[in-house]
């Protein structure tokens, strides 16, 4: 599903719009991302399923003149639109079509590898995690952002009530690399494993941008969206807000051999 999801910005777009204009964190992801790279002068960063970019394009007046930045995604329509998007910040960007189990850079030539929200959408994370090691520089670093296990909980909790089993098999392959466990995971691999906890929720007062965010997921019928969109709409009717928890953050690791 991961795959169809983000051929191209569209689904993407919708869950960002959600994220910008609802979220009682007003600093931001990308903003609170950026904030905690560790990146020494003349580095080279890649950023592995950049989608739109728009890490960079958030923080394009804080990117040093001497970082080499690599953004790479596995779907061209997701590189198209970071190229444009980041076209006009007069900053240099290099792009590639890279999958994360196979990525085609020499041993030791980069110093950061940036995974926002990622590995829980790969098959062989452990493939993955040797060629992050592989290609990273010694005390190179990670940083791989993540879902808790009750991440935006209140949103499969209202599908739910239109169609009990939305989640079920999604959840738990989401849930195999999660805040709670991922730092077992990383240590096979990493020294230093840090979790950084990132506290924000939803607080939305508008039916259209939660039932956009619902129908990227592709997870509901036409039919099952509009009785979503009932369901949604009565709920704002009646309190004038929804109010829905997030957990997310990110890990921060080091290559030490």
């Amino acid at each position: 599903m991961a795959v169809e999801q983000y051929a191209s910005s569209e689904n993407l777009d919708a869950r960002i719009v959600l994220h910008e204009r609802f979220s009682t964190n007003r600093h931001g992801w990308s903003r609170w991302v950026f904030d905690q790279l560790r990146v020494p002068p003349r580095s080279t960063i890649l950023e592995l399923g950049c989608g739109t970019g728009s890490l960079w394009s958030r923080n394009i007046d804080r990117i040093p003149e001497d970082w080499t930045v690599v953004l790479s995604d596995l779907s061209a329509g997701m590189l198209e639109r970071a190229r444009t998007d980041l076209s006009c910040g007069g900053k240099i960007f290099a792009f590639g079509r890279i999958d994360a189990q196979s990525i085609p850079m020499q041993d030791g030539t980069v110093d950061v590898v940036v995974a926002n929200h990622v590995l829980y959408h790969l098959s062989d994370r452990p493939g993955a995690y040797s060629e992050i090691h592989r290609v990273l520089r010694p005390e190179g670093q990670l940083y791989a952002a993540t879902n808790g296990k009750t991440a935006s909980a209140g949103i499969p909790e209202l599908v739910q009530r239109v169609k009990p089993d939305a989640y079920g098999e999604v959840t738990e392959t989401r849930t195999l690399f999660s805040l709670e466990n991922g730092a077992g995971e990383l240590s096979r691999w990493f020294a230093g494993v840090e979790v950084l906890q990132y506290e924000d929720s939803f607080l939305v007062t508008e039916a259209q941008p939660l039932i956009d965010y619902v129908a990227s997921t592709q997870r509901l019928n036409e039919d099952e969206l509009a009785r979503f969109g009932a369901l949604v709409k009565a709920e704002i009717s009646r309190s004038s807000e929804i109010c829905i928890p997030k957990n997310s953050g990110m890990f921060r690791a080091r290559k030490t051999w």
